[in-house]
């Protein structure tokens, strides 16, 4: 992974084959850490799900969090609310989510700051298509690329 900054905080990261806009005109470093924190969390409901002999076919996450107002400014409050597409039986899939929430490390490391709350429904079909493709311009800030 590299950062390239130029003109205060605006830059690039790049993650693998991926750049994404950070700062000022972009993600914010919390940003990271939400989205951090819900795909370790979905991950580990993925690692989970067969132990319980639950399909997942789809999910959206909604992400949200506060910071506490003195220095430092660390989460005071996380949430994730899951709409997971499954055609396991509701308390299997419950199941499978508090095991997940209990086992991601992502989460346990808030945990260490915030209060950490997780719910989830289960819904037939996702309102829109969750995967939606950015093309992020090439890692060059006038300097080079990353």
């Amino acid at each position: 992974m590299k950062i390239c900054f130029e003109d205060g905080f605006n830059g690039l990261v790049n993650i693998g084959d991926q750049n994404i806009r950070i700062g000022a005109a972009g993600a914010k470093p919390y940003d990271f850490t939400f989205a951090a924190a819900a795909s370790c969390f979905y991950s580990t409901v993925l690692t989970n799900a067969p132990k319980f002999g639950v399909e997942i076919e789809a999910a959206e996450l909604e992400i949200s969090g506060e910071k506490r107002t003195v220095i430092p400014t660390t989460l005071e409050h996380f949430a994730i609310h899951a709409k997971i597409v499954s055609d396991a039986p509701e308390e299997d899939l419950k199941t499978v989510v508090r095991v997940a929430e209990k086992a991601c490390s992502m989460l346990e490391t808030l945990r260490q700051v915030a209060k950490v709350e997780v719910t989830f429904e289960k819904v037939e079909r996702l309102s829109k298509d969750p995967i939606v493709y950015m093309e992020a311009p090439a890692c060059d800030l006038k300097s080079g690329s990353c």
